[in-house]
């Protein structure tokens, strides 16, 4: 019955993306978990691509790695002015 699918971030970003401090953890305890959620991700990316409603981000913060991928794959994005698109910074 819905005619199209918003998504949106509920605080002051669209979304941060994941923990990477607990992908590293879980990493060198249970690495087949990384592999389950990554590929939870793409069938996500891959339903929202290929769903027959139109898809609408409505980027209301910062969309960050994972939350960029969210972006890309919807039909349209509309984002405030303050919104940033990307990835962080690789720090070693």
């Amino acid at each position: 019955a819905a005619r199209c699918v918003v998504l949106t971030g509920s605080g002051p970003a669209f979304c941060a993306g994941m923990d990477l401090d607990e992908v590293r953890q879980t990493a060198d305890a249970a690495p087949d978990a990384v592999w389950d959620d990554a590929s939870r991700l793409a069938a996500l990316y891959d339903r929202l691509y290929t769903l027959p409603k139109p898809t609408v981000a409505a980027v209301n913060g910062a969309a960050v790695a994972g939350g960029c991928g969210l972006v890309t794959v919807c039909d349209l994005a509309v984002a405030v002015p303050t919104a940033k698109l990307g990835y962080p910074e690789v720090r070693g």
